[in-house]
């Protein structure tokens, strides 16, 4: 096809801080990005057949995404104790074409997430928990407006133990809600590893780590576009 070029334009903000007297870290991270003549999918369908023919033409209009994110990380009631929030929020518009007419997407996307961990000099232990929420819709709705939600929910233990070795696992519980009834499962991830350290002052360290210990993980996405929703099933790590 006979395409134009097309320019994107990104602006990118950062904040970190540390403040020693309360050992409190606060991080922000701020990111947005605009397409002008964006390459954009241009598609026909037959109604009879319901074949499709698929080109590329240059959107009149632009697409951008949005996005914040951010933690608070501080103790709690005593030093070896530590809360961490963060949040995630983002906004994606995308364009499309279906027989001649201009479709656009809207996705939000919200993020929180809370955990809290204990730490000495041979233990560590964390309980985590989260949940991300997704709406979308289009402008020329070819389907219902969408909400998914994929809650979260585990924890992490690190042994330290004579000798010089170490032991470490990690499960999270996963369910998700809102896509296509056979996409609505639940698994639990299940890693764990033993590790070795030796030589002068530890420098040196043998590591064996074993992921999906259980055979259960499995991760659901929903793809939302101007012409399309597809749900996604993988079981990769």
């Amino acid at each position: 096809p006979n395409l134009s070029p097309s320019y994107q334009h990104e602006l990118l903000g950062l904040y970190r801080t540390f403040i020693p007297a309360t050992s409190q870290a606060i991080f922000v991270h701020l990111f947005g990005s605009y397409t002008h003549h964006a390459v954009i999918k241009d598609q026909t369908v037959d109604s009879s057949t319901q074949r499709r023919h698929i080109s590329y033409t240059n959107a009149q209009q632009g697409v951008y995404m949005l996005r914040m994110d951010g933690s608070f990380t501080t103790p709690l009631f005593i030093q070896l104790l530590s809360l961490d929030i963060n949040l995630e929020a983002t906004y994606d518009y995308s364009l499309s074409r279906i027989n001649g007419v201009t479709n656009g997407s809207h996705v939000w996307a919200i993020i929180p997430n809370l955990s809290l961990a204990y730490t000495n000099s041979w233990l560590y232990l964390r309980a985590k928990g989260g949940v991300k929420c997704r709406y979308s819709n289009q402008d020329v709705q070819l389907a219902t407006p969408s909400r998914t939600y994929d809650w979260t929910v585990g924890g992490d233990l690190s042994v330290t133990l004579p000798l010089g070795f170490k032991i470490e696992s990690e499960t999270t519980y996963t369910k998700a809600m809102g896509y296509q009834y056979s996409y609505n499962v639940s698994s639990i991830l299940w890693n764990a590893g033993l590790s070795y350290s030796f030589l002068k002052n530890r420098v040196a360290t043998i590591r064996l780590k074993v992921y999906d210990l259980l055979n259960q993980q499995e991760s659901i996405t929903r793809q939302v576009s101007a012409s399309e929703i597809r749900d996604i099933w993988s079981n990769s790590l």
